[in-house]
Parts: structure tokens; C-alpha cells; sequence
């Protein structure tokens, strides 16, 4: 039931006005820039000019701090983004926020009326100037809009029965029209083990997560059900549901990549071992508010920035985990346990080796 005031859409995709006389709802799934007003414009200012960092001390400043991380965490639930932009109307006082996985940066505050609104035009003009991935929208992911054909081939995959079929289930239970269906690219990364291949992507189509992790700053990790499509958007033939894993990893050059462990794990023979399918890193996705910050602080030492910077990640994997709540035998949880603790100690085996 989260409302903001206002906000930018795309041509075509502003909400309607409801009959009933009330507010017109956002549309999370759709609104490019969110906007919040406040009357007061220092004491509902989310940002103190006059403290470390510019945190905000008072309850009513952290309330619409609260308020406002709020709203870029549903814009990045219900959206594909690197980077969510927001205006705050802090009475004749302006300000543009930015919001990545990392950090959050905002522009001093302005009065936007005292020039008759040159700069604020100005802004927006620029931003809207900008392509749709400057502006925070991920270029590998393309919307699937209703009564297309992948819709359609989508609603009819999940058409079978098959009472023991706990994935088809699970993807049934995704094709919510509450959510927005995508086509997320997945990289394709060679290893010097694995054969050269002309394939650099292959392409999944996906609806409601199954999981998501809440909150702004992290990895934002969401899992999904999904099914392999064509480069023109067909479902492949012979396709098989899968599982795709769309996370913000913290980027690091000590830190191996979950798909190269899989990997390791996979050659070695490592049994109950998710199977590696494909994975990697987007291109050019990686936060940016570790960068400013360092902009900001140019006497502080390497390694104070309190910001880790995290690089977009996917995986899929061919198995589809079965969820806990799904279990009713206890013998089953046994079991499930039992491969647990063996390929857990094999992976410790073969890692400890290799170290």
C-alpha cells in the first residue's frame, strides 16, 4: 500500500485515474522516476548538510529517509534496475537522489523556483536525454507484455497436471499478472576447462521470484523458475524448466564466482551438486556510489570507503531446489539432509586440496 507522490512514466503507461475519487496508484512496475514532496524543508529533509555523511538525526528526517529507501526498494522488486533516480520537493526546495545497490548519493539542495525553474528544467531535460540504461534500466532484460505470444506460450506451459510435479507447480504459481514477466540474458563465460563456443548469452524467460531478498544496499538476490527462450522469443523446443539466480554480487578478486565453484565441483564428479547451466557477469553493471564516494573523499586512505561495490550477476542451474514447506514425509528431510552433509564434506575435500 506504499504510495509516493508523483512520478515520471513512459509514454503510454500512466496510471488511469480511478472513478472512486481517490488517489491515482503507482505503478511500481512501470515509473521511471519516483516522486516524494514534503512541506517542511528542513525538518523532513532526508539529509542533514550539517552532519557526518549528512545523516539525518531527528525522527522526522530519518522517517522520510525510511520513506524513500522504501520506495527505491519496490521499484527494484517490481523492476529490472542497476540504479533507481528519485526527486524530493522538500518545500521551495528541491533535490535528485540516486540509489544503487551500494550507496545512496544525493544533489545539494536547490530552490527550484528561484531561477523560474531553469535548473530543475534543465535537469530533467538532460536525464530524459539519457538511454534507458544510464537512466537505471537493465538492457538484458526485456519486458514480456500480456497477450504476446511468449505470454501466451508461457500460460500454456503451465496448463499440465501433475499432482507430483512440485517445479510445474512452482511455476505456475509465478505467472501472477500482479508481476511483470521478463526475458533476463544470461552470459555465457568460457573457462580455459570448457570448449570454445560462439554462444555469449542464452536467454530465460521468468515471472514472480520464488525468493527475494529485501532491502536497497546488498546483493538483492532473486530466484526464479524459469524456461529457456529463442532469440525471438519462442520457448525452446525441448526445453526444460530450470533455476535462475539474479543477484548483485560483492566484487572481489579474492572472491570466486559462485558458477566457477559450481563448475570445479561439477568436473570433479561432486554429487548432489547443483548443475552448472551457464553463467557470469552483465556488462557495465556494476555500482557506481563506491566511485563517487571516493570522489567525495579524496584524503581518505584505500580501503575506508564503508561502500562495497557489487558487479550484476546470474546463474542458472538445471535443477530446481524443492522448497522446505513442500517436504511431508520426514523420511524425505532425512534424505535431503543426508545429500547435504555429503556433498558438502566432498566440496570441503576437494577445496582443501586445492588450497
Amino acid at each position: 500500500r506504499q504510495a509516493a507522490d508523483g512520478g515520471f512514466y513512459p509514454d503510454g503507461h500512466v496510471p488511469e485515474k480511478r472513478n472512486d475519487g481517490k488517489y491515482v496508484p503507482i505503478d511500481w512496475s512501470r515509473v521511471d522516476i519516483v516522486i516524494e514532496c514534503k512541506r517542511r524543508p528542513t525538518e523532513q529533509d532526508p539529509f542533514d548538510d550539517d552532519t557526518p555523511h549528512n545523516e539525518p538525526m531527528s525522527d522526522l528526517r530519518q522517517e522520510a529517509l525510511g520513506q524513500i529507501l522504501s520506495y527505491a526498494e519496490l521499484v527494484f522488486r517490481y523492476q529490472q534496475r542497476t540504479c533507481v533516480f528519485m526527486l524530493l520537493f522538500l518545500g521551495d526546495c528541491a533535490r535528485l537522489v540516486r540509489v544503487d545497490r551500494s550507496g545512496l548519493f544525493a544533489t545539494k539542495k536547490f530552490q527550484y523556483a528561484a531561477d523560474g525553474g531553469k535548473t530543475l528544467g534543465e535537469l530533467l531535460y538532460r536525464y530524459f536525454k539519457l538511454p534507458d540504461e544510464d537512466r537505471g534500466h537493465d538492457p538484458t532484460a526485456t519486458r514480456i507484455e500480456k497477450s504476446t505470444n511468449l505470454w501466451k506460450a508461457m500460460k500454456k506451459l503451465a496448463e499440465r497436471k501433475a499432482s507430483d510435479d512440485y517445479v510445474l507447480e512452482m511455476f505456475q504459481k509465478s505467472l501472477s499478472e500482479k508481476w511483470t514477466w521478463w526475458v533476463l540474458e544470461v552470459p555465457v563465460e568460457q573457462t580455459k576447462y570448457q570448449s570454445k563456443s560462439s554462444v555469449r548469452k542464452r536467454r530465460f524467460a521468468v515471472a514472480e521470484p520464488n525468493f527475494y531478498a529485501g532491502g536497497v544496499a546488498g546483493r538483492g538476490t532473486r530466484g526464479y523458475v524459469a524456461i529457456e527462450v529463442t532469440p525471438t522469443n519462442t520457448i525452446m523446443d525441448g526445453a526444460k524448466f530450470v533455476y535462475l539466480k539474479d543477484a548483485w554480487r560483492v566484487y572481489d578478486d579474492d572472491i570466486n564466482k559462485e558458477g566457477n565453484i559450481l563448475r570445479t565441483l561439477n568436473d570433479k564428479g561432486v554429487p548432489y551438486i547443483p548443475t552448472l547451466v551457464c553463467h557470469g557477469d552483465l556488462h557495465e553493471q556494476m555500482t557506481k556510489s563506491q566511485k563517487l564516494w571516493a570522489k567525495y573523499h579524496l584524503s581518505a586512505e584505500p580501503g575506508q570507503c564503508p561502500l562495497k561495490t557489487h558487479q550484476h550477476y546470474r546463474l542458472v542451474v538445471e535443477e530446481v531446489g524443492k522448497r522446505l514447506d513442500y517436504i511431508q514425509e520426514a523420511s524425505e528431510l532425512i534424505t535431503a539432509l543426508c545429500c547435504a552433509i555429503i556433498g558438502t564434506s566432498c566440496f570441503v575435500t576437494i577445496y582443501a586440496s586445492v588450497l
